[in-house]
């Protein structure tokens, strides 16, 4: 089979797709096979089989854009012309020709003729010109390579010695044998003055700036023959970080003890992905006593061939996380004598602590709910352009999927989706269930700038419980329309600036999960949000620390109103008002956030608007947030047995109560109604169906007069016998029949007698107090409370006023009887119409 002039003169062609999967077993000629293709820049062959190939004379000549060509996996063994094969490759630099064997080449001639900018040419062992024997069998194999530098530093002219004379590893200009090639050496560089020792396997060691053989004298950056180092004049403690150059990549890394061993105050490692770890079998000691280093990421270690790992990380004390990946594996181990000794930091992915007593292979597996280990996986990113999402997973699964992985950022470094532009094209985000096992240190920008972004998916999994820098996390995410950030932990968290900058579609934010005691910049939080009507906050929210870091927090957010009522104002931008509204007689911009909690041990439901639900942590205990919409509320099947609306529950103005207890049917009791203001529902459907085991219910505070849709508001309630209301109570807004209101109500009768049978007269127009024959309905009168009765003694007198007064300075808890002039809102009007009322006016 031949290639011969395959491409030959396509001199027009840029590209050639993956070729990795071609069978080139039994080619036997490639002569001229890409001649002349004059555009071509990159091509990548590493894979072919050329070992039944002869003849690659002129193979690549004339590929003048060429600047990347791997070859670094061919067999050449039976190869006999290599002549003009890389001729006026001119954009050529490096060339690695480290594992081919050239013993059977005769005709070497031209080469490399005219590659003026290639600089270094990797040999091995297999490299030999011994059958170029003719006379002009290697004329001009170096002409005009006058880049071309040996690794000792001979240096090619492009006239003088071009022959196969130089065409050997360089020993260096003065010496017997100097050469135009290099040989790969693993070395080592001590940057003292950073306190940085860099790994490297190249051919450059001697043109390295102040690289140094390691059996010369020391001075500071000094270059070590690996392996060495360590046991000769370099301190360990003058290590501070530890970097593998690319170039370690080619390394075949067969022992890799003591690499870091002793490092005494070594705080990072870096480009440990370039360490190729499958071929190791020996991993002992390698990190042992590097007692500064915090983290390691294995995560690109494939470890499978590992047999001794004994005190791998042995008194690495402050060592907390050890990323591995998919290829981590200790089947093979037989050796793990106190692998982790002294590791008394370090967690596993799922919480798994150290223990003394697992010390060896045992707990090196990535941790997880019913196999405990010291490893976690490493968080990244995917995105996939063909559907504009962005993926956060956390499952050592990188190399399988799909699209471009990035790693996550840390600190205040801008994240790789930012910096390349992808994030505006982003439309979707998702938090994948293994995302639940990582713990990011920083969200900074993660979604800055994605315009265009609409939806974020399973941000539950997203743990940010040791997150210290939030900075620009939704800034300018203009199309979300909601976020649901209620499981948000911030306790950690400092900085908060320009969070939700410029979300422009929010409405509502709940951020009542939020402890923000630690944070200290806050400035343009919430800038140009223009549709947000309601932050909430809970009694966690504390930015006094972050006060004089404000400015601009809450710049033209100019839909936005506080708990009672405070809008905003152009005058108040700052962490003066990022309070709750009427915390202790202070104006604000925030509210407190409705809430229902379960006590099992008591089977009581009880509603609240307090800013404590973070305090509800008991056991005994389950918190709720209210029903939106049209959802079936979360409590409707805990069983429980009555049902508390307690008075910090009076300052909710709920607009819908559909289904706040439907299927309840083990209450028997709700208690504290009168806290519940109806005055802007427009939707009571369903509220109170099939609550069979109530027998009255006590509805004299409601306001239903905007009231649409009370559909099958009492539906089922069997054992119903009484319903209270009052003056506020109106169907005169309804807009349909509510056919039925009353279906079941078998047990329910009217003030003056008209009894329900469940079947015959059951739509709204029985909804009213029952007036007898004449105008026949099932409700029973009673006044909800004495106008001006604000404490709720029965009495109107001068104790009213002092409770009133109470509660417009935010000193007690406000009430639907403190509304006294009945204009929406509680002031000093409603002082002076309460006085009215006592002086009889």
């Amino acid at each position: 089979t031949t290639f011969s002039s395959m491409f030959t003169e396509c001199s027009s062609l840029t590209s050639v797709g993956d070729l990795s999967t071609w069978d080139t077993s039994n080619v036997t000629s490639m002569y001229q096979m890409f001649l002349g293709c004059s555009s071509l820049t990159e091509l990548d062959l590493s894979t072919w089989d050329t070992s039944n190939v002869t003849n690659m004379r002129y193979m690549f000549s004339s590929c003048r854009s060429l600047t990347k060509l791997e070859l670094s996996g061919w067999n050449t063994g039976n190869v006999t012309n290599t002549a003009y094969m890389f001729s006026s490759c001119s954009s050529l630099t490096e060339l690695d020709l480290s594992k081919w064997n050239t013993t059977h080449v005769t005709n070497m001639m031209y080469m490399f003729n005219r590659c003026s900018s290639l600089k270094t040419i990797y040999v091995g062992s297999g490299w030999s010109t011994t059958n170029v024997t003719s006379s002009t069998s290697s004329t001009s194999m170096f002409a005009n390579c006058t880049s071309l530098k040996g690794m000792n530093g001979t240096q090619c002219d492009g006239t003088n010695n071009i022959d196969k004379t130089y065409a050997r590893v360089d020993q260096g200009p003065s010496s017997t044998a100097p050469g135009y090639l290099s040989a790969r050496k693993e070395y080592a560089i001590f940057n003292a003055t950073y306190g940085t020792l860099t790994h490297y396997y190249d051919g450059l060691m001697n043109q390295r700036e102040a690289a140094l053989d390691a059996h010369d004298a020391i001075f500071y950056d000094q270059v070590y023959e690996t392996g060495d180092y360590l046991d000769r004049e370099l301190d360990h403690d003058e290590v501070i970080d530890v970097v593998y150059d690319p170039s370690v990549a080619n390394f075949p890394y067969i022992h890799g003890g003591l690499w870091c061993s002793g490092l005494s105050n070594l705080n990072s490692v870096e480009g440990l992905e370039y360490l190729n770890a499958s071929g190791n079998t020996f991993f002992a000691s390698f990190f042992s006593g590097c007692s500064q280093l915090k983290s390691l990421d294995l995560s690109s270690w494939d470890i499978s061939n590992a047999r001794d790992m004994s005190y791998m990380f042995s008194n690495c004390t402050n060592l907390k996380t050890i990323y591995v990946g998919e290829n981590w594996s200790t089947d093979a181990v037989t050796a793990s004598t106190q692998m982790f000794k002294g590791c008394t930091s370090l967690v596993g992915g799922n919480g798994t602590t150290y223990n003394a007593s697992y010390i060896d292979k045992t707990y090196a597996r990535v941790d997880a709910e019913e196999t405990p280990g010291y490893l976690s996986y490493k968080a990244y990113v995917v995105y996939d352009s063909s559907t504009t999402t962005l993926t956060f997973y956390c499952d050592g699964k990188a190399s399988e999927k799909t699209g471009t992985v990035y790693d996550l950022n840390d600190g205040m470094i801008d994240p790789a989706w930012y910096t390349d532009h992808t994030n505006a094209s982003v439309t979707k985000v998702i938090f994948d269930a293994s995302f639940a096992n990582a713990r990011p240190n920083s969200t900074y920008n993660w979604f800055c700038g994605m315009t265009n972004l609409a939806t974020i998916n399973g941000i539950g999994y997203l743990n940010t419980s040791v997150v210290t820098r939030m900075s620009g996390m939704f800034s300018d995410c203009s199309s979300l329309t909601s976020l649901d950030l209620t499981g948000f932990n911030t306790e950690e968290a400092v900085y908060m600036n320009h969070m939700f900058y410029g979300c422009t579609g929010l409405t509502t934010l709940d951020l009542s999960s939020f402890n923000t005691s630690r944070v200290n910049t806050i400035l343009y939080m919430f800038y140009g949000c223009s549709a947000l009507t309601t932050i909430y906050a809970s009694d966690d929210w504390d930015m006094t620390t972050a006060a004089l870091n404000s400015g601009s927090m809450f710049e033209g957010c100019t839909s936005l109103k506080g708990m009672n009522g405070t809008a905003y104002s152009a005058s108040h931008m700052n962490a003066e008002y990022a309070i709750v509204d009427g915390l202790n007689g202070r104006l604000g911009y925030l509210s407190y956030k409705p809430y229902a909690v379960y006590d099992s041990n008591s089977t009581i439901l009880t509603f609240r608007c307090d800013g404590k639900q973070n305090t509800h942590t008991l056991g005994n205990e389950t918190m709720y947030d209210l029903p939106a919409d049209a959802e079936i509320p979360g409590y409707n099947m805990v069983g429980f047995t009555k049902a508390v609306f307690d008075p910090s529950f009076a300052i909710t103005r709920p607009t819908s109560t559909k289904n706040w207890f439907i299927g309840c049917n083990n209450m028997i009791e709700i208690q504290g109604l009168e806290n519940l203001n109806t005055s802007e529902v427009t939707d009571m459907n369903c509220m109170f169906a099939g609550c069979s085991g109530l027998t009255s219910l006590d509805l004299s505070s409601f306001d239903t007069r905007n009231v649409t849709n009370m559909g099958e508001i009492f539906n089922v309630c069997s054992s119903l016998q009484t319903i209270y209301v009052g003056d506020g109570w109106s169907t005169a807004a309804l807009t349909s029949e509510n056919q039925y209101m009353f279906y079941g109500c078998s047990s329910l009768k009217g003030g003056n007698g008209t009894a329900c049978d469940g079947t015959d007269n059951i739509a709204a127009t029985y909804a009213h107090i029952d007036g007898g024959p004449s105008n026949p309905g099932y409700f029973t009168e009673k006044s909800a409370f004495k106008k001006g009765d604000v404490n709720m003694d029965g009495e109107v007198n001068v104790s009213d006023v002092t409770m009133l007064v109470s509660m417009i300075l935010g000193n007690t808890t406000m009430n639907t009887a403190a509304d006294v002039n009945t204009d929406g809102e509680v002031n000093v009007s409603d002082v002076t119409a309460l006085v009215s009322i006592i002086l009889g006016n």
